[in-house]
């Protein structure tokens, strides 16, 4: 048994690059140091700790001044590489896993990194303390313990083989945080960054800009190459662009493509702009939260599941650059390709069928005449725009929803609170993987359990799928879990979203990472001016 194990380790090691990340260059030019990076973002964070939120308009801030144990390579988002970790290596059974840290790393006070941080950090989001939130808690579940025999040296064991641990290790959201720096506060890292990354936080201030300096004890050679990133807050995309083609911005990165023409005017008027593409891993959604009328009555829910069409979702609000998924990332090694998905009740076309369905199903239920709802949503021209299409897609089958838009940080009270009817939101996963997938938002302990499930059938289908090393096997399982949620009808996904980014001449070194949560480090991009 040891030896089967030992060569699927192997064989999963085979597939990824152990060791230092090693700047290999997109461009065969020496790179320069020098230079600021300039960027914008159209929301703030509603605080500035990676461990306790799940929005990406905090992770683009702070990213640069943490490091993971592992990260997806910046250059290939296939291959995942060491950061705080130099090496790793796998026992026989496949169970545990020792990483040897880099030495003579320092935290941006001056303090020793060691593998206390790592232990202290991990053990946090696996079991937080009261009064703190870890949304990723279920992904280090399977964790058995945890040990730091030396100050180099870090040792994690699972409870059975865990296919996925790497990737949860290696998401941009699993930063390693300082422990002495923990233990002093009582809100964690809310309102402070303290990190070992290739930059040190040097200003935010709110409604107006955040900005970073070049960490001259960073602990990879040579990097970074920039003196500091500097990011605007831009609300309106319109004063975006104008930035952007003034050369007030170099770089604009994570744009949907409700804003594809946008990108159009920005080629047209920008000579030799970079435009980098990719899968955005995020997906439009209504919630329906099941303890809530009416949305406790399950006829309903498949009434708004068979009523939207997501083709025009696609077409109306992702400028024809979505793709149609379901719950695990769209176009991935997992879920269900496009095309099969296009025959299936509520994406199929024409709608016809599916709307007498649902409009049978109302009367069923009692709502022959249709009722009323409040849908909940962010303010802001993406969100509004997505809100006022779900309005007029329940309208069809008589939900009348009244559309009560929130700010950014409202939203999260009303969310994690789940106090909402239902509520219409931009959702995203950082991995292709099901576990990130089904831990994040479809399982009862989930952090995002936001159409409120409590099967504990759930539980156990993600348990099987979660420990099985086959992959052949394991697909077959995560069809079946997939399967299982989709017949509960707990939320309405529209389409999955592409992304671009968008860059003048002179950034080197840089592409769109796996979704929204990687690849913002910047430490390899270098500026040829």
């Amino acid at each position: 048994m040891a030896d089967r194990y030992k060569r699927l380790w192997l064989l999963l090691a085979g597939l990824i690059v152990l060791g230092l990340l090693v700047a290999a260059g997109a461009s065969a030019a020496e790179p320069k140091t020098g230079g600021i990076l300039i960027q914008a973002a159209n929301k703030e964070p509603p605080s500035l700790d990676p461990l306790q939120e799940g929005t990406i308009f905090m992770l683009i801030y702070v990213s640069s001044q943490y490091n993971g144990l592992l990260q997806y390579d910046p250059l290939d988002n296939t291959k995942i590489v060491g950061d705080l970790a130099k090496s790793w290596k796998f026992s026989g059974d496949g169970r545990t896993i020792t990483f040897k840290l880099h030495e003579g790393v320092k935290w941006h006070d001056g303090e020793r990194f060691t593998a206390e941080d790592v232990l202290y950090t991990l053990s946090r989001t696996k079991n937080p303390p009261k009064g703190i939130r870890s949304p990723r808690k279920i992904q280090f579940a399977s964790i058995e313990k945890m040990e730091a025999p030396d100050a180099n040296t870090f040792v994690l064991t699972t409870k059975v083989p865990n296919p996925s641990i790497l990737s949860a290790l290696a998401q941009g959201w699993t930063v390693i945080l300082p422990k002495h720096v923990m233990e002093a506060r009582k809100d964690g890292m809310k309102r402070v960054v303290v990190g070992t990354g290739p930059y040190k936080f040097k200003k935010y201030i709110r409604g107006t800009s955040y900005e970073v300096v070049k960490n001259p004890d960073y602990f990879k050679k040579g990097r970074p190459y920039l003196d500091g990133m500097k990011w605007y807050v831009v609300p309106d995309m319109s004063a975006y662009v104008a930035a952007f083609k003034t050369h007030q911005i170099n770089l604009l990165a994570g744009i949907p493509p409700i804003y594809k023409s946008h990108v159009e005017e920005i080629k047209a008027a920008v000579k030799d702009v970079q435009v980098h593409t990719g899968q955005m891993w995020v997906f439009g959604v209504l919630w329906m939260n099941t303890e809530k009328k009416p949305w406790d009555d399950i006829r309903v829910r498949k009434a708004a599941w068979l009523a939207m069409d997501r083709q025009a979702a696609i077409k109306i609000l992702a400028e024809g650059d979505g793709t149609l998924g379901l719950m695990l990332a769209a176009e991935g090694n997992w879920g269900l390709p496009a095309a099969e998905i296009a025959k299936l009740p509520g994406y199929r076309q024409p709608k016809d069928k599916d709307l007498a369905e649902a409009r049978k199903l109302m009367a069923e239920a009692g709502y022959a005449a249709g009722l009323n709802v409040v849908m909940d949503s962010r303010s802001g021209i993406t969100d509004e725009r997505r809100a006022t299409f779900v309005k007029d897609q329940l309208a069809k089958i008589g939900i009348r929803a009244k559309i009560k838009l929130n700010e950014l940080a409202k939203m999260y009270k009303i969310i994690n609170a789940y106090t909402y009817n239902c509520v219409s939101y931009p959702n995203a996963v950082a991995l292709d993987d099901p576990d990130d997938a089904f831990g994040r938002y479809w399982l009862p302990s989930a952090q995002w359990n936001r159409a409120r499930l409590k099967d504990p059938k759930l539980v156990e289908m993600h348990t099987k799928q979660s420990q099985t090393v086959d992959v052949a096997q394991r697909k077959n399982l995560v069809r079946e879990l997939e399967d299982y949620i989709i017949a509960k009808y707990p939320a309405v996904v529209l389409y999955w979203n592409m992304q671009y980014g968008l860059a003048w001449p002179e950034v080197k070194n840089w592409k769109i990472g796996s979704g929204i949560y990687n690849n913002l480090k910047y430490q390899d991009l270098w500026l040829d001016q």
